[in-house]
């Protein structure tokens, strides 16, 4: 995420206030070049008060190889993983949504294949 980028998180700040979640990609938006969450974006999202504004990362991989990177941060690390089939809390272990492909597909995708 670049400099400019983070500015205009803080100039959309006001409008944040409409609504109750906001999810931020990680792999290739927040993340840097070298895999890392800018300092930039853990200060800005340390530093400023969003309310009641939920504030969660979304991933491709599974949520342990996102941790590191959330370790920073004073907010709760609720991640959204593996493309969106799974939202669980990395403090606490508790998986609020998983939605796997049934056996069926996966065992016909194999015979196919």
């Amino acid at each position: 995420m670049q400099k400019k980028e983070i500015g205009q998180l803080l100039s959309l700040k006001k409008r944040l206030s409409d609504f109750k979640l906001l999810a931020l990609d990680m792999d290739d938006t927040s993340l840097d070049s070298s895999g890392k969450l800018p300092i930039e974006l853990i200060n800005f999202v340390n530093r400023e008060n969003f309310g009641d504004l939920i504030i969660v990362f979304a991933t491709g991989r599974m949520p342990l190889a996102v941790y590191n990177s959330l370790e920073r941060l004073n907010i709760s690390k609720v991640v959204i993983s593996h493309n969106g089939a799974v939202i669980s809390n990395l403090e606490n272990g508790k998986c609020y949504y998983e939605n796997h492909v049934p056996s069926e597909i996966v065992q016909f995708s194999i015979e196919l294949h």
